[in-house]
């Protein structure tokens, strides 16, 4: 069973931080400068962020997956940062139904997401309702 974390602060141990860079090394539909230049941001984000950011832990304690957010006003979360490997990716759609419902009880109206990955754009429009505006 995974253990997803909650809270909207998270100490990473330099295990997590080299996972994180594991995860984002694997992603082969976004530009390379964009994950380069992305680490440090995942990572402060994570340690300082928001109440809506998602860690997802598997068995062994390790992460498995990451969700970052931005506010972009009070009606508005933006998900920065989304990613999981390959042995969360049944689960990513279960904690996006979660997100959801939790977005909706803290009251936001839109979620934006400018998403790379087509398997997962066409997840979010044919399952979630998402618009594609780009």
């Amino acid at each position: 069973m995974e253990n997803i974390q909650k809270r909207a602060k998270h100490t990473l141990s330099d295990g997590d931080k080299e996972r994180i860079q594991g995860l984002n090394a694997g992603i082969d539909t976004v530009p390379a400068y964009i994950v380069q230049g992305s680490f440090d941001n995942i990572v402060h984000e994570i340690e300082q962020g928001h109440k809506m950011n998602r860690l997802v832990r598997d068995k062994d304690g390790n992460i498995s997956a990451y969700l970052v957010t931005e506010e972009r006003s009070s009606e508005e979360i933006y998900i920065k940062y989304l990613r999981s490997d390959s042995s969360t990716i049944r689960s990513i759609a279960h904690e996006i139904t979660k997100f959801i419902k939790k977005a909706k009880k803290e009251h936001y109206k839109k979620i934006s997401f400018d998403g790379f990955n087509d398997r997962l754009n066409d997840l979010l429009v044919t399952k979630y309702g998402f618009q594609n505006t780009g």
